[in-house]
């Protein structure tokens, strides 16, 4: 069996290629949207790529699921319950997935969400102890799948604890203390509140160390996990959402195309236009360092989640070349690397440029930075005044 973890440490997601060595038969789980390491990978192994499979519709980042399929042929799959706008297989709770000797076991878990599944994996059809197990949002390493996200939509967060609740202890906990534990996040996840910085266990360690594991009542557990979730980043709806659409395809090597400042103002709101000018307080470093240079250390500190509610990223070329994605930042839809590749987020002011045309030597802001700035702090965006 070729069994691969693909994780991203900038989304703090984890995808899976596993493929059958004798047949050369492979199904991706949970792809990013840049498909490419998954591509090469099973080029290496001799591998064809057939099925796609998704956990669950995703809401922090846009999943890759329609550029795998395009650049393969192979088909799409989620769980029972899942609606898409593109042609997708439904998959049964227990139903099998023989890859020739590697054989995969689709268990429903909803609770996260209601389509979720797990992904029990066996190297042979006839083994008594699965190698692992693919939990996606339903199971995490110290955690559980938050069950918060879709009380916008009508479908209370104590409904979905519940229906977590018994996928746990029904599907996940039924499994042996050995099965590997492998899940879609880690640390830095805003999927859940306690995750660890390990992306993989066992059952047994989760069933001993896992808080949301430990024996309770129903009502206590869904007390448990209900308490003390952050507010979801404000990209999650939109890219749940477009999870579902038959949107464009992503093509990594094409050039983003450039918006003017008052082009961004018109299309995203003054909101996002006065992130880089409210980076005045680090103007010494901005000044001494270069300006995209400092906004690359400067976001690369922050989690992706809260990049998510800004507008732009870098695609990692060198010199950078930026970006501008509605309303979340293509990082969350693409999955690219600021952290990792040395991208960075370009805000408005400097549309594509790869220095701050509008902030002066001498800490001076040019007259259109000003003038945005002005009609910002009118309408209550930016709070901190600039000289």
């Amino acid at each position: 069996m070729i069994f691969e973890q693909h994780y991203l440490d900038c989304l703090s997601q984890a995808s899976y290629l596993i493929g059958d060595e004798r047949t050369g038969r492979a199904v991706v789980v949970d792809p990013r949207r840049d498909i490419s390491p998954y591509l090469d990978s099973a080029a290496e192994h001799g591998l064809t790529i057939e099925l796609v499979l998704e956990t669950h519709f995703h809401a922090d980042f846009l999943s890759g699921h329609l550029e795998l399929a395009s650049a393969t042929g192979a088909d799409i799959a989620y769980g029972e319950g899942a609606v898409t706008e593109f042609e997708s297989r439904s998959l049964a709770d227990g139903e099998r997935i023989s890859l020739g000797d590697v054989t995969l076991e689709i268990r429903h878990t909803p609770g996260h969400t209601p389509e979720s599944i797990s992904i029990v994996v066996f190297e042979h059809a006839d083994d008594d102890v699965p190698y692992g197990v693919l939990t996606g949002d339903t199971m995490f390493i110290g955690d559980v799948g938050r069950p918060d996200l879709l009380s916008s939509k009508g479908v209370t967060a104590d409904d979905l604890a519940e229906q977590l609740f018994e996928s746990l202890h029904q599907q996940l906990l039924t499994l042996p203390d050995s099965t590997r534990v492998f899940p879609a996040h880690g640390a830095g996840s805003a999927c859940g509140k306690n995750l660890s910085t390990d992306t993989s266990s066992t059952i047994g360690e989760q069933r001993s160390g896992n808080y949301a594991l430990q024996p309770m009542s129903k009502a206590d557990f869904v007390a448990a996990v209900t308490e003390g979730q952050t507010a979801p980043p404000a990209y999650f709806a939109y890219d749940a959402a477009l999870n579902r659409e038959n949107r464009a395809l992503l093509d990594e090597a094409a050039e983003p195309a450039a918006l003017t400042v008052d082009e961004t103002v018109e299309r995203y709101g003054l909101t996002h236009v006065v992130h880089a000018v409210r980076l005045k307080q680090r103007v010494d470093d901005l000044l001494a360092g270069g300006f995209e240079h400092a906004l690359m250390r400067e976001f690369a500190r922050q989690p992706i989640p809260w990049c998510g509610t800004t507008p732009g990223t870098g695609t990692g070329e060198s010199p950078p070349r930026w970006r501008l994605e509605p309303p979340c930042c293509a990082l969350a839809e693409t999955g690219r690397c600021a952290a990792r590749a040395g991208e960075g987020l370009i805000e408005a002011l400097t549309a594509r440029g790869r220095a701050a045309r509008e902030i002066r030597p001498g800490n001076e802001m040019g007259e259109e930075a000003r003038r945005l700035y002005g009609l910002a702090a009118a309408q209550g965006h930016a709070k901190a005044q600039i000289s």
